[in-house]
């Protein structure tokens, strides 16, 4: 597998051809997790939206002229659903198109708003994909099997409380799955990219290399981040070399594999 997998951090990438010609540029961010919150170890809350309007304001102002977008890779939000409206109102400033990606934290709110939240966040669907020249760009939702994502009472929680049961592979219930409907979408978008001969690049909130993968950069990690059907999604990806890369967030302390 010769694909690049990228999590967390705050960066600017730039996909070139040979010779180094720049075919675009795209700004991407993640785990924000504002909320109105004293501070929890190092993870300083409020401080949340000064850091969101600096990488607003970089992007902005030192890449205005050759950004195609920005995108921001879930939790935006660390919990409570007026927490959205103050850094939904800054990334607004954003000179650019804005795309967003559904993380875990983003449904800690009320049972109520968890059905639309994709909508909060101006999204068309919870998973979606866009295109920017020949590069086809695929927003995955990896809480579509979780046990936040729905009302305590629904059946998909009590489906995936089942899921999460028979699980091979230890992972964090704050973790989640793409179910088949999703996935089924996924193999077709990669088919269709194939046909029209456009390069993937795929973003989830959710890393997707396993523990169990050799030659991964932080196999010793005991905080467990990856969706729990990682394997499955990266038999699909394997077998589809137009996906150039996987770009996530979740795991704070960044890297790449």
């Amino acid at each position: 597998m010769k694909q690049l997998i990228l999590f967390g951090a705050i960066l600017v990438l730039l996909i070139s051809t040979v010779g180094c010609k720049k075919l675009l540029t795209f700004g991407v961010m993640t785990d924000c997790q504002y909320s109105n919150k004293d501070n929890l170890g190092n993870r300083l809350y409020r401080e949340s939206k000064n850091k969101l309007w600096d990488a607003v304001h970089y992007f902005n102002y030192n890449n205005s002229n050759s950004l195609n977008y920005v995108i921001h890779l879930g939790d935006l939000i660390d919990a409570k659903f007026e927490s959205f409206q103050p850094v939904k109102s800054i990334n607004g400033g954003l000179k650019m198109p804005v795309y967003n990606v559904l993380g875990n934290h983003d449904y800690f709110v009320d049972d109520k708003y968890k059905e639309n939240l994709y909508k909060t966040l101006n999204m068309p669907a919870p998973y979606y994909d866009f295109k920017v020249k020949k590069w086809r760009f695929i927003v995955l939702d990896g809480n579509d099997i979780s046990l936040h994502a729905h009302p305590k009472s629904s059946p998909k929680t009590k489906a995936a409380e089942a899921y999460y049961k028979n699980l091979t592979v230890p992972s964090g219930k704050w973790n989640g799955a793409i179910g088949v409907t999703q996935l089924n979408w996924l193999q077709y978008k990669l088919k269709s990219a194939e046909k029209n001969k456009e390069n993937v690049i795929i973003f989830c909130h959710y890393p997707v290399y396993s523990q169990k993968r050799k030659k991964v950069w932080y196999t010793n990690n005991p905080h467990l981040h990856e969706l729990w059907n990682a394997a499955e999604i990266l038999k699909v990806i394997d077998h589809h070399p137009c996906v150039k890369a996987w770009i996530n967030g979740h795991y704070h302390d960044g890297g790449y594999a």
